[in-house]
Order: structure tokens, then sequence, then C-alpha cells
């Protein structure tokens, strides 16, 4: 079996390019593949004790990643439960945090990330024009999805388009 992987990316704190290597797994030493299963997975189940604040958290974390595992269940989540449904509040915060990441990204600082939602929602607490602005394009996108989601108008073009309907 032959896997495929391309190493390195195209982000600023990656600018070496990429590289795409070809390893034939079963020409590799027993030894080596059995490095590579214990590296990998002790990574992935350390990945589900990320953030951990007590051991019961820990705990729970590493084995909801063993039962992934075991049910072959590789779905990528953020959170718990479902999905939270946009307001004008949630649109304005990420608009907000775009702004300060791409202001912090030409400044060439990297922020942590609880940093960009404490200084997104500081931002949008000032009364200045620019978060004026922000929260006026918020409304404005919840006010096209309101209507994007009760009008039917070009529907069934687009999803003929792609070919999902007849």
């Amino acid at each position: 079996m032959n896997i495929e992987l391309t190493i390195g990316g195209t982000t600023k704190r990656s600018n070496n390019g990429q590289h795409t290597v070809s390893v034939d797994w079963d020409a590799l030493p027993e030894e080596s593949r059995a490095f590579v299963i214990r590296y990998g997975l002790k990574q992935y189940l350390a990945d589900g004790a990320a953030g951990a604040g007590s051991n019961e958290e820990l705990v729970n974390g590493v084995n909801e990643r063993v039962r992934k595992l075991a049910e072959a269940d590789f779905q990528r989540t953020r959170g718990e439960g479902a999905a939270k449904p946009d307001t004008e509040e949630r649109i304005a915060l990420r608009l907000a945090k775009e702004l300060i990441r791409a202001k912090a990204k030409a400044a060439s600082v990297t922020l942590p990330k609880e940093k960009v939602e404490a200084a997104a929602v500081a931002f949008l607490a000032k009364d200045t024009d620019d978060a004026k602005a922000i929260k006026a394009e918020a409304k404005r996108q919840m006010q096209a999805k309101a209507k994007l989601a009760t009008s039917d108008a070009g529907a069934d073009d687009l999803l003929a388009e792609l070919g999902l309907t007849d």
C-alpha cells in the first residue's frame, strides 16, 4: 500500500513550499510501522485531551477518540452539540475577528485565539465608525439570509444546474 502525503504549506509560517512524498507502507520494516502507529496514535489520542481543564475531561476526551477509532468516525466537529445558528452578534464578532487577524497579519504579529476573541468583543463595544460598519454589515447579512431562506426564486434553476433535479 502506497501512502502519498504532502508536507509543508502555503501559510506565512510555512513558507518553504510543499513536497509530496509516496511511502510504500508494506516495504517498511515492522519496527518502522510500529513506530509510526505508536507516534500517530499517541498524537491522535492526545489531541482528544487538548484543552482539558481536569483529569476527568482529559479521560473523556481520550476515550472519545478511542470510540471514534473503533467506529471509524473521522468527522471533524468543532465543539459539542448542534451548530449554533447565526445571529447579528455572531456575524459581527466573526467579521471583527477577521479584521483583527488581517491587521495583525499585516503587522507580522501572531495573536493567540483568546486575544483575538477579547479584542473583537472590545472593538464591537466601542462607538466607532468601523464598529458601526461591521454591525451594519452583520445586520445586512442576516437580512439577506432571512430573505434567501423564505424565497424559492431561482432555487430550482440552481439545483438543476448542479444536476440535483430533473
